[in-house]
């Protein structure tokens, strides 16, 4: 099953970069179908990021980058990928963005009679806008395998639901695991739970960017930087079209 994970920067600083970079690696070990990450910084918007990889030790690289100049208000999503479909590589990766600033990162199982090549789209289509909504409308369909954090890129807010199987684990702060991390975040979330938060006290303009690095270019490879490249992965109608900025491993280690 797949994994997700969001803490806040403070959060981050009390666990220690070793016990985060730990936690998400032991995930991938059995999730090991993509990686990533959104970062969203209130108070430094230019360093608002969705970050897709099929390296997980990439993966982490870049947070630890990430989270060392981020502000008190900063906040991190991960997730890490067990694909129920047979679509993988980094276009399948969650972070799904809706096309309006949200993005969905799921763990579990939803239905999916459309046939979506990825079920998680199925949360796009959904269209829901508050942890309540989301929750009631998942509920009526009978959808009882899923944990979902929705995130409102624009507004610095998130949603959290969590519906009765699987597992979710809170410190009551508004930071959550799949798997419980010891003393740290270890409270598990109650069924049918449903819950919105907000990030810090934004006071800037939101502006979410994206880094892919394509799975299929070797991670020594030297790619030129191409901005504003748009990629488009369409779905039943739904097109996943995002600004993109080709990094290589030695560009994340050296910043951005």
């Amino acid at each position: 099953m797949c994994t997700i994970f969001t803490v806040d920067k403070k959060k981050y600083d009390d666990m220690g970069t070793a016990t985060v970079t730990s936690r998400i690696l032991v995930d991938a070990m059995s999730n090991d179908d993509g990686g990533s990450l959104v970062f969203l910084d209130p108070k430094s918007p230019h360093n608002n990021t969705i970050f897709r990889t099929m390296n997980a030790y990439l993966l982490v690289d870049f947070i630890t980058q990430v989270m060392l100049t981020a502000s008190a208000e900063a906040r991190m999503f991960v997730h890490l990928r067990a694909a129920t479909t047979w679509n993988t590589g980094v276009s399948y990766t969650h972070g799904f963005d809706d096309m309006n600033g949200v993005v969905y990162m799921h763990n579990g199982i939803l239905s999916n009679p459309k046939g979506y090549t990825v079920d998680s789209f199925k949360l796009i289509a959904i269209g829901a806008t508050t942890a309540n909504e989301l929750w009631t409308e998942l509920f009526t369909a009978n959808e009882r395998f899923a944990n979902i954090f929705r995130i409102d890129t624009d507004n610095y807010k998130y949603a959290v639901v969590r519906m009765t199987t699987g597992s979710l684990y809170s410190d009551g702060k508004g930071n959550y695991s799949t798997n419980k991390i010891k003393g740290l975040i270890n409270h598990p979330v109650k069924l049918d739970y449903h819950r919105d938060h907000l990030i810090g006290t934004p006071e800037l303009e939101s502006r979410l960017r994206s880094h892919w690095l394509p799975d299929h270019l070797e991670y020594d490879t030297d790619i030129v930087p191409q901005s504003e490249s748009t990629v488009s992965v369409i779905d039943d109608g739904h097109a996943d079209r995002e600004w993109l900025h080709w990094i290589n491993k030695r560009n994340v280690s050296g910043g951005y």
